[in-house]
């Protein structure tokens, strides 16, 4: 499979090689309206105000206004995204839809320069030279394909600058935060190349009270990331990007309380723990855990170019995961639950589009999609009530380990025909196939062997996902409307020996309705309503029961339904604002063997079942979400002030699948001011995030132990100062 790549990537080269002599026709550039930004959504460069889909764009400026430095923030500036992160990969919820697995793919389709990646691990580092973020909301599988049903993040990486660029950027403050990033770009010519590089640092945010042992939620990390661009003619560029990132700390693996009975709290066990309402910057961790680990890195080959009739875009990626993780799971400084797990995920894939030219009055795009992956849990050492030991896996009670693996391809086309000068018809589809497979899952016991050996299997799964829409649109005004049925592919169940599936694909039928609206030049006005169907929804959570870490099961059906609007507004001298909202409503529709936990006998701890939830909302869904952003500019002499914030707001929402634990709605504020010195070349600033010292949980872990949670990045103020040439 791998050799196919390869000669798929090099048979664009050729091509692109033969066309070398061409020459360019001339492109009128069209200046772009305040507040126009330029999305590549639908597989085309496009104004965002001209994509008939519900979208929300991050430009660089606005992430860094907002106090956005990595994945995990994109909420802030989102309603209705939810995002957490714990044991070294983000949990991602789109109006309520998502996975709450760290070993599972994602149900929202992530994507580094249109390269998909399976697991949110890949992002969970700090942003290197981020041109924008697109948050596509909703099914997209005609275009995006597998694993899009809840809605796809494009992540546009900057193209070497059009001039010599040297950029440095340097935060520090409490906690001992650091942050350093650089980007250099050789400017102009038919090769040019960019490099960019950033070192984040802070103190631990969880202090341990148990002697000996460490500190949680610390932050060590480094990465790189370089392109290089080159103009074979004036019709062909081949794009080249490499990345490497690494973290080696204690971070995202530090855990509170949030319930008060949990088995550590019965007098007769004397354990001492803390409530993630009462003290969440302490805890109790008795096990010698060794941190976490991740190595992250990647590539892609990107080649476009224009074949007359038509543009051609190919787009080869490769990307490799290493995770090493070793949480104390129970809360407490008692021997209860504690786990020391290995993951590696590898993947290929290859896309070729054919998209129509800028001038044709239908626009159409066919494309072919083939996709590998290689996904391996463990080995993950597992330390059970009353071992001490650890985190050696020759201490632990049992080894759990496994490995599966996916081969799809795909074709897919869509086209959009104008009707009248107003009305255009959309109609795509998608055919998918796929073939999963489960080539081992064991559970051993050091010193004695394999005791439990699920059987290797592999189903092929396939599916025809069409789309259809219909938009009205004249003098600044859109309004549209579109049906779409999205796929999630079956899989096997990695992290859960004894049943390991194969569990059924996920099914959507997703309408929604929306305009936007230009207003005025500068003054935009967007909205959106939609109604989802999900069957055999997939539901993921952590169980820690036995043997079993992670689970994934089919709910047989649900429903999101909601609305959310923004207005826009850069009409003000020196003001840009931005408000949105979001409500959402999701239920279970019927869903009658969750695997819940629920109070034990003994009023202490947990007990495993199995539960009807139908009716109950789903998790990480919360009814409203707001969000305002605003950057006043303050000339001052040659120079300039800016000031700069960002609110959001959510109210209450469950943390779990079928659990009566519910988040409290809390708010973040952040807030900056930055000074440019006259010439533009020199900044300084001061910045706060979480002015008001908010306190949730950003992830949970449920056993029979209790609930835990990773708490909240606390307060932290500090300064800044960049240079850019």
């Amino acid at each position: 499979m791998k050799n196919c790549f390869r000669i798929a990537a090099a048979s664009t080269l050729v091509l692109a090689g033969a066309a070398y002599a061409q020459e360019a026709p001339e492109v009128e550039e069209q200046a772009a309206a305040p507040g126009d930004i330029v999305v590549t959504a639908n597989r085309r460069v496009q104004s965002v105000q001209d994509v008939p889909i519900s979208i929300s764009v991050l430009s660089k400026d606005a992430l860094a206004s907002s106090g956005v430095t990595n994945a995990t923030q994109v909420q802030l500036t989102t309603p209705g995204v939810n995002i957490a992160t714990g044991v070294g990969a983000p949990i991602i919820f789109v109006r309520g839809m998502g996975t709450g697995s760290l070993v599972a793919e994602a149900a929202v389709g992530l994507y580094l320069d249109g390269v998909y990646l399976p697991y949110t691990a890949a992002i969970d580092t700090s942003f290197l030279d981020i041109e924008r973020v697109e948050v596509l909301k909703g099914p997209q599988g005609t275009l995006y394909g597998r694993n899009t049903t809840a809605g796809a993040i494009n992540f546009v990486s900057r193209d070497p600058a059009a001039e010599e660029t040297v950029e440095v950027k340097f935060k520090a403050g409490n906690w001992g935060t650091l942050q350093g990033q650089a980007y250099v770009s050789s400017g102009p010519g038919p090769i040019s190349v960019s490099v960019a590089a950033q070192y984040t640092h802070h103190d631990p945010y969880l202090k341990n009270l148990v002697a000996d042992r460490p500190d949680y939620n610390d932050r060590k990390e480094y990465g790189v990331r370089a392109r290089l661009k080159a103009e074979l003619s004036d019709l062909w560029t081949a794009t080249i990007s490499a990345d490497y990132t690494e973290a080696d700390d204690f971070g995202s693996i530090g855990f509170v309380s949030i319930y008060p009975n949990n088995f550590a709290s019965n007098p007769a066990q004397g354990g001492n723990f803390t409530l993630l309402d009462n003290d969440p910057r302490h805890t109790y961790a008795d096990f010698p855990s060794n941190g976490h680990e991740v190595q992250n890195y990647g590539g892609s080959l990107t080649i476009r170019g224009d074949l007359g009739f038509a543009d051609f875009v190919s787009i080869s990626g490769y990307r490799n995961i290493y995770q090493n993780s070793g949480p104390d799971s129970d809360a407490s400084d008692l021997p209860l639950s504690a786990f020391n797990s290995q993951n590696r995920f590898k993947n290929w894939s290859q896309e070729f589009q054919l998209i129509s030219t800028p001038s044709s009055s239908i626009e159409w795009i066919f494309g072919l999609y083939a996709f590998d992956l290689d996904a391996s849990f463990g080995p993950t050492a597992v330390f059970n009530q009353g071992n001490t030991g650890g985190p050696r896996a020759d201490d632990a009670n049992l080894i759990v380990q496994g490995r599966t693996g996916t081969r799809s391809y795909a074709a897919y086309g869509q086209i959009t025909v104008p009707l009248t000068d107003a009305f255009k018809l959309t109609g795509g589809m998608r055919y998918s196939t796929e073939k999963a497979k489960l080539t081992e899952q064991t559970v051993s016991v050091p010193g004695v062997g394999v005791i439990l050996s699920d059987t290797p299997d592999e189903k092929r799964f396939n599916s025809l996902d069409p789309k259809v829409g219909i938009q009205y649109e004249m003098d600044g005004q859109m309004l549209y409307g579109t049906y779409t049925k999205g796929f999630r592919s079956g899989s096997y169940n990695l992290g859960s020996p004894g049943s390991p599936g194969p569990v059924r694909p996920e099914k959507v039928d997703a309408f929604e309705i929306g305009g936007k609206h230009t207003i005025s030049r500068g003054l935009l006005f967007n909205w959106a309503a939609w109604y989802y169907k999900y069957d055999d929804l997939q539901v993921s959570r952590v169980v820690q029961s036995g043997s079993s870490l992670f689970t994934t099961q089919n709910a047989a059906s649900a429903v999101s339904k909601g609305v959310e609007a923004s207005l826009i507004v850069n009409a003000i001298d020196n003001l840009s604002l931005t408000l949105s909202g979001s409500y959402l409503d999701t239920k279970y529709e019927d869903f009658t063997g969750a695997a819940a936990f629920v109070p034990h006998v003994s009023g202490y701890g947990l007990t495993r079942v199995e539960r009807d939830v139908s009716g109950l909302d789903l998790p990480r869904a919360p009814k409203f979400t707001l969000s305002a952003q605003a950057t006043y500019t303050i000339p001052i002499g040659d120079g300039s002030l800016d000031l700069s914030g960002n609110v959001y707001y959510t109210s209450s929402y469950f943390l779990d699948t079928p659990s009566d634990i519910r988040q409290d709605g809390y708010e973040l504020v952040n807030l900056s001011a930055t000074y440019n010195l006259p010439g533009d070349r020199w900044s300084i600033g001061a910045f706060v995030t979480n002015l008001t010292d908010s306190v949730y949980a950003t992830y949970h872990n449920t056993n029979v132990y209790g609930f835990g949670a990773i708490p909240s990045d606390p307060r932290i103020i500090g300064g800044m100062i960049s240079f850019k040439y």
